[in-house]
């Protein structure tokens, strides 16, 4: 019989238990350690990643609501000073590297492509 049958789990126990499991050691071996069951420890094992995903789910929500109403142009201006602190001089060396890319091809660069994708698939050109 284990110390501990139908007491509540203490929030240090259940930071034991994760950190236990970061360490290699089994539901069983935890069980032990602290006096529970096996079965004790994977419920909140389960417990505790559902009532986390429950949190993160309502974090990501929220998330998604702010940058539907957040432009392109307010995000750049409150990242920005974040990303000078962090690279400084090396990120203006790139400022405008992603317009480039960003920028849509004209009608002649797709039938290009397309007129290249055709030789290729045909041998043309080899």
């Amino acid at each position: 019989m284990t110390k501990h049958h139908y007491e509540r789990w203490t929030e240090g126990e259940v930071d034991s238990v994760f950190f236990l499991r970061s360490q290699g050691k089994t539901h069983a071996e935890i069980a032990k350690i602290l006096g529970r069951s096996a079965s004790a420890v994977t419920n909140v094992v389960f417990r505790e990643r559902k009532r986390n995903s429950a949190s993160v789910d309502s974090m990501i929500g929220q998330t998604a609501e702010l940058r539907q109403n957040v432009t392109r142009e307010e995000l750049m201006k409150e990242l920005l000073p974040g990303l000078n602190a962090l690279f400084g001089s090396e990120l203006e060396k790139y400022e405008d590297h992603h317009s480039e890319m960003m920028k849509p091809p004209t009608i002649f660069e797709r039938i290009k492509r397309w007129f290249g994708s055709i030789k290729r698939k045909l041998g043309i050109g080899r």
